[in-house]
């Protein structure tokens, strides 16, 4: 998943800091407007931390599941995720899941999670409005029904 995205961000000329970790976000007026990252690549004698900033008018933050949570985990070593990151922030935990369980291998060798594709049922995505009336979102963008379960399962990457 992250070659795919780091092909499509290249294609797109959207620029990649690699070795960098982000630590605080900057919020203003409620919205995330920045990232305070360190950079081991640019410590310097007047920035021996190596901090940089990154402002922004738009935030998404996709780092992935807590994987040190657990002592057996198909998360790679080192993959501690970034919820922190948006709950110190002050992002309401709202349809959150703080996790993914489901059928996988382990980490040792080649770990590979089956999420998504391996489902055993057919999933009822709705909405529902302030009247507590439920709708069918989903359908509203798919042609067909077989198109709509076709998205659903497919991994991230596809």
């Amino acid at each position: 998943m992250v070659q795919a995205l780091a092909r499509e961000a290249l294609r797109l000329d959207i620029p990649l800091f690699n070795q960098t970790a982000a630590v605080r976000l900057r919020v203003e007026n409620g919205r995330a407007r920045g990232v305070l990252a360190i950079s081991p690549k640019r410590r310097a004698p007047d920035n021996p931390l190596g901090l940089v900033v990154f402002l922004c008018h738009a935030l998404v933050l996709a780092a992935g599941g807590p994987g040190e949570l657990y002592r057996d985990s198909v998360y790679p070593r080192n993959c501690f995720g970034a919820l922190g990151l948006a709950l110190e922030a002050g992002v309401e935990a709202v349809n959150l899941t703080e996790s993914q369980f489901g059928i996988g291998t382990s980490r040792e060798g080649f770990p590979w999670n089956l999420s998504g594709t391996y489902v055993q049922c057919m999933p009822y995505v709705f909405s529902r409005d302030r009247e507590g009336a439920e709708r069918n979102f989903l359908a509203d963008y798919y042609r067909t029904t077989r198109e709509l379960a076709s998205n659903i399962f497919r991994k991230g990457y596809q």
